[in-house]
């Protein structure tokens, strides 16, 4: 590169540091300024300070032109300085080519690059990656939150092993301790004492969304914007614990902030000269339209060539459609709602990306889904007819001008109003044009499954034009991505209900908070952390009911608004909660839909099945987290128009106009308020003085038809704060105070003529006291309609005078639909008593008059009664006596059968005890040999087959063995071997060679001996074995030195010989003993036999006792009759002379009233009816309407 070239350079650089200084914080028009007076700069205009009004002092300074590359046309701030070729380049060149979208993307997700993004992108990672703090400046829709965001999620630019960020969206009551500990909470203790910096050694980019909303203390004082002023400054902050000084390092800050007016703050310069300002202009409009227009060409790839041609132009018209409503409807004290901006614009767009080419015959069909979408962002949050009207006329002329159609050809007067949804039909499952009645059948049907499986919570209604339209409106934002609502309307206008209803329609469930009295923060977040855990975690779409009388704490609606913004709540989760949500999101979760609907088809079903995240980084999966929260929490928020609390939060917390699709609950209308009024009457009975032969329609049946018509039953909200639909639903009755309330007319200017007939109404729970029409009793329309229209009438002349009231005396009363419903009820109630009234007159004396006829017919047979029961009073008495002398004689026996068996009882007693004294002698004298043998068996038991068997193989035993197996052959009679003796020729007893061959050698030994008949042993055997118990040699301690076998066999053959000698001794005793139980035996059975004979006397006794006392009792119940008949005998006669003279005067007064009711009947034309409830009508209206009006203003106006 030449010298040349590098000075070119150079000086084309600087030109561009300077626009993208001086000029880079400057607004869209001052940037048209500089770029007029940087051009005769450069081109060295004389007088150019004095031409832009600027000081020159004394001309010391006068320009020259310079050399550069500055393309004539455009704006300065369009170009940038190529270093590569040396020429000025427009930023356009740099947006990058779209490739390909995926089939399965989705509208909200896409983003589409354009010049003005492109180079705001650009500059600000320019800033970033140098850390240079960076503060975004520009109005609601530029991108400033989109361009941070995906920057810094953008792992590219910003490395994961190298940056970490946190996002903080501030509002007005965001205080320095949350943004603190925030921050503390992401960074950790270095090495050096107190000082601080986020782990591995990572640098933390934190993003301040809303820089300039926390609001001003009483005395201008921000404590946010001093504590970040204080970290720039100083490096750090002060422990809150401590109080020592935190350094903290390696942080670096990335602002957005709207431009200042209105609730956003003017940031002092102290602390904004920290920053780089850069302004975010509006997009052009070349930008917004190439954006919109790729989105929806994409979604309309494969639709026909003329809808391709016509979404084109559908692109162009929305563009201007909002260009024209943010002129002719800026937000003003009254409407502080009316803030639009590119959302607004993007939900028209999603909303035709619902459509699929199948809802579309022809390019009309397109127009009116245009329509319909355009009516639902922009209109629906208008609050009276003349903004309406403006816009209507708006988007006729658009239409006209850009595509060629007229308004009144797509919509003729007198027809239907435009609705789309996917609801309808389930076979046609998608986003199509549906007419009223189509509506209100899937609506009844939806109502029946809800009622179903809701039973502990009905509620009736009945839908008319207003309140299907709201329906349809909560459920399009509840199919919207991140879609989240802000109902507004006075109670009783149906917004829960519906909410409810449209929730159970789309398949989600439904979340709330209960609040107490005592309930706190701490409680609040505990159950908001539980619903971002069940929507982020397990995926299940929630929709979160939220009402003003709910968020009494601004910290409710700071979280609110954070979660509108970004999804979550800044430290709402510890350490340990968000380690259970990263693992629930690292190994899936499965959800399952308590309630769900088969007619919702697009938005409805909760995820079934979640598969666990891909990534395994902590940032990444709770980024995930927050993600799913946005996507499948849905807040619905519900707030009044009066006094300033909806005003008031809009400016503290624009996220709830910003991020939510506002609903407005307008005002009934004279049909409805009809329709409400004449349901009414026709559900009660009004005596039977609107009664007629045929029923009209709309008309209350029975239990069973109700299903079948307009009425259908729906889950009432809870107790607390519950609101109906039809009495409610679909309409408010707008009283303003100069707040956010105005008279409305929800109503497009060409279907006006067309909703007369549709209206009807809602008919909840009934007053205590009224009743329903029999099936024999009907109404007559006439008269019906005629006290309809009076009270519809009443109704807005009321709206009217309050109005005055408000204009005269500058108070503030509401006329809300819960005050119409209150007063019908009221109407009804006094109706119903007054009717209720006649007829328990004509019922006392219908009583009286039968109860004197009875009285005289009865005298006869009370006399009868008292002949027949006086005979039969004596009779009981003489089967008293009888009973009497049965019961003596069997007392008598029973005395003396117990004295003999008592006798007998103390002889078996006796007997007794002596067999069991025998019995204690025996068995005390076999204890003393019974233990021995029980141990010499257990000895024996010890040995084994390998014992004996080593004691049959001894050649030659000693003495004491020889001794035990010679007893042993005596006990078992086994006679001794025959040898020669060593000192004679006789032969002498040889007792081993015997044992070892009949005893030893048996297998059966050992059981022989255990088996041995103890009890029945010889005489003569004892005599030959008694003499070894005296041997010293036959002793187990002399025997146990030569055999162990022989010692246990030795103290059996001992044991046997003592148990045998005390069994001699017990036998005699045993027979004894026998004998005495026999005896014992017989005795007991005697005694027995007696005891049999005493308890059958007693039997017949008892049963004696109890026929006298029923004898008795019988005696005294005909007494009681025959004095009670000779009472009533004595009052009867007294009756019927005292009452002879009433008896006429009765008849009369009975066939008086009976002759009044006919003639009320016969009377009811409007006038008849007009003064029969005249006082009823005047007595409801002053209980419900006049009560909060100044006393001298009631009579002015009565």
């Amino acid at each position: 590169m030449s010298d040349k070239d590098r000075i070119y350079m150079r000086d084309n650089l600087f030109f561009f540091a300077i626009i993208w200084s001086f000029g880079a914080c400057i607004d869209a028009a001052s940037r048209a300024l500089f770029d007029r007076f940087f051009r005769r700069w450069l081109a060295g205009t004389p007088q150019l300070l004095s031409d832009f009004n600027m000081v020159n002092k004394g001309d010391l300074y006068q320009p020259r032109p310079l050399r550069h590359g500055l393309p004539d046309s455009g704006s300065i701030f369009d170009f940038f300085f190529d270093k590569k070729t040396l020429k000025w380049s427009t930023f356009s060149l740099l947006v990058p080519s779209l490739s390909a979208i995926p089939e399965d993307a989705k509208t909200h997700t896409l983003v589409v690059p354009t010049p003005d993004t492109v180079r705001n992108k650009l500059f600000l990672e320019f800033y970033a990656l140098r850390g240079v703090h960076t503060l975004l400046v520009g109005v609601t829709g530029t991108g400033k939150t989109t361009c941070i965001s995906s920057l810094l999620k953008d792992a590219s630019t910003f490395d994961r092993d190298t940056y970490t960020y946190i996002s903080l969206c501030f509002s007005a009551k965001t205080t320095a301790n949350e943004v603190q500990d925030v921050i503390d909470s992401r960074v950790d203790r270095s090495r050096t004492k107190g000082v601080f910096a986020p782990s591995l050694g990572r640098k933390c980019l934190v993003f301040l969304d809303d820089l300039n909303l926390p609001a001003k203390e009483v005395y201008g004082a921000q404590p946010v914007i001093e504590l970040l002023r204080q970290w720039h400054s100083m490096g750090g902050w002060y422990d809150r614990k401590s109080w020592e000084f935190r350094q903290i390092e390696m942080i670096q800050f990335l602002a957005a902030m709207g431009v200042p007016g209105g609730s956003r703050q003017h940031l002092p310069p102290r602390y904004l000269r920290y920053f780089n300002l850069l302004y975010l202009p509006a997009f052009a409009h070349a930008s917004l339209v190439m954006i919109f227009d790729t989105v929806l060409s994409w979604k309309y790839r494969c639709f026909p060539a003329e809808i391709q041609t016509q979404a084109r132009k559908l692109i162009e018209a929305t563009v201007e459609v909002y260009t024209g409503i943010c002129q002719a409807l800026p937000p003003t004290p009254s409407r502080s709602h009316y803030t639009f901006n590119l959302r607004d614009v993007s939900r028209v767009v999603e909303g035709l990306c619902f459509c699929t080419k199948d809802a579309f015959r022809s390019s009309d069909d397109l127009y009116r889904c245009w329509i319909h979408e355009v009516q639902r962002v922009f209109c629906d949050r208008l609050v009276c007819r003349e903004d309406k009207s403006k816009v209507f006329s708006l988007l006729a002329g658009v239409l006209e001008s850009r595509c060629r159609r007229r308004y009144c050809d797509l919509v003729p007067a007198g027809s239907s109003p435009i609705l789309f949804c996917d609801f309808v039909h389930p076979k046609r499952p998608y986003y199509q044009q549906v007419t009223l009645e189509e509506l209100r059948d899937v609506a009844q049907r939806t109502l029946s499954e809800y009622n179903a499986l809701y039973l502990k919570s009905p509620m009736n209604l009945v839908f008319f034009t207003q309140a299907l339209k709201h329906l349809t409106r909560v459920v399009r934002i509840l199919q919207q991505p991140k879609g989240n609502g802000l109902l507004v309307g006075f109670g009783g206008s149906g917004r829960k209900s519906l909410t409810r209803l449209a929730t159970f329609l789309v398949g989600f469930e439904i979340a709330t908070v209960d609040v107490t009295r005592s309930y706190g923060v701490s409680d609040w977040r505990e159950d908001v952390k539980a619903i971002l855990v069940k929507a982020g975690g397990h995926r299940r779409h929630l929709t979160f009911l939220l009402s003003d009388s709910q968020l009494t704490n601004d910290a409710f609606l700071d979280d609110v608004a954070n979660l509108l913004n970004t999804g979550e709540i800044p430290n709402i989760f510890s350490t340990e909660d968000k380690i259970g949500i990263l693992d629930l999101l690292s190994h899936g979760s499965v959800s399952s839909s308590s309630s769900s609907s088969s007619l919702s088809s697009s938005a409805s079903t909760a995820a079934a099945s979640a598969p666990p995240s891909e990534s395994s980084n902590p940032g990444d999966l709770f980024e995930l987290f927050v993600e799913n929260c946005r996507q499948y929490l849905h807040m619905m928020l519900f707030f009044s128009p009066s006094g300033e609390t909806l005003r008031h939060t809009i400016r503290l917390f624009p996220a709830l106009v910003n991020c939510c699709a506002i609903d407005w609950f307008s005002q009934w209308r004279e049909p409805s308020l009809e329709a409400v009024a004449r349901e009414e009457l026709c559900a009660l009975r009004l005596g039977s003085l609107l009664t007629t032969r045929q029923k009209p329609h709309g008309a209350r049946d029975s239990s069973a038809d109700r299903g079948e018509r307009q009425a259908a039953t729906v889950p009432r909200d809870p107790p607390e704060e519950q609101e109906s639909v039809g009495k409610g639903a679909g309409a408010d009755a707008c009283q303003s105070d100069g707040a956010m309330t105005e008279r409305s007319d929800d109503q497009e200017p060409a279907a006006r003529g067309a909703e007369a007939g549709d209206a009807a109404s809602e008919l909840g729970s009934r007053h205590a006291g009224a009743k329903t029409l029999s099936d024999d009793a009907v109404i007559f329309p006439d008269s019906a309609s005629h006290l309809s229209s009076i009270f519809a009438s009443m109704q807005l002349d009321v709206d009217e005078v309050t109005f005055q009231y408000r204009q005269e005396l500058r108070r503030h009363y509401y006329i809300t639909p819960r005050s119409y419903i209150e007063f019908l009820k009221l109407f009804s109630h006094l109706s119903v008593a007054k009717r209720e009234e006649l007829n328990r007159q004509v019922d006392q004396y219908r009583v009286g008059l039968e109860k004197i006829h009875s009285t005289s017919t009865q005298v006869g047979k009370i006399q009868e009664e008292l002949e027949t029961l006086k005979p039969q009073l004596i009779k009981a008495s003489q089967d008293m006596v009888d009973l009497m002398v049965d019961i003596s004689k069997m007392q008598e026996s029973a005395a003396r059968t117990k004295a003999t068996v008592e006798v007998e009882e103390a002889q078996c007693k006796s007997q007794a005890d002596a067999a069991a004294e025998v019995r204690e002698q025996c068995k005390a004298e076999l204890d003393t040999a019974l233990p021995a043998l029980t141990a010499a068996v257990e000895a024996l038991k010890k040995l084994s087959k390998s014992d004996i068997t080593e004691l049959n193989s001894m050649k030659s035993p000693p003495a004491g063995v020889i001794k035990v197996v010679e007893a042993l052959c005596k006990m078992f009679s086994i006679k001794p071997a025959k040898v020669k003796s060593a000192d004679s020729m006789r032969k002498a007893d040889d007792y081993w060679t015997a044992s070892k061959k009949h005893l030893l050698s048996d297998t059966k030994f050992l059981q022989r001996l255990f088996t041995y008949d103890k009890d029945h042993i010889p005489v003569e055997v004892m005599s030959d074995i008694l003499p070894y118990q005296t041997d010293p040699d036959f002793d187990p301690e002399v025997i146990k030195k030569a055999s162990v076998a022989a010692t246990s066999l030795c103290k059996w053959v001992r044991a046997i010989i003592v148990y045998d000698q005390v069994a001699k001794v017990v036998e005699p005793k045993q027979k004894n003993l026998e004998k005495a139980e026999a005896e014992l035996a017989v005795a007991a059975e005697k005694l027995n036999e007696k005891k049999r004979e005493l308890t059958a006397v007693e039997e017949l006794l008892e049963r004696l006792l109890a026929e006298h006392k029923a004898a008795e009792h019988k005696k005294e119940e005909l007494k009681k009759q025959f004095d009670e008949c000779s009472l009533r005998l004595q009052v009867a006669e007294r009756l019927i002379n005292d009452l002879a003279g009433e008896n006429t005067r009765w008849k009369a007064s009975f066939h008086e009233l009976k002759v009044r009711e006919k003639h009320n009947l016969r009377q009811t034309s409007g006038e008849r009816v007009s003064r029969l409830y005249s006082k009823r009508h005047l007595c409801s209206v002053v209980h419900i309407y006049t009560l909060w009006y100044h006393l001298g203003f009631t009579y002015a106006n009565t």
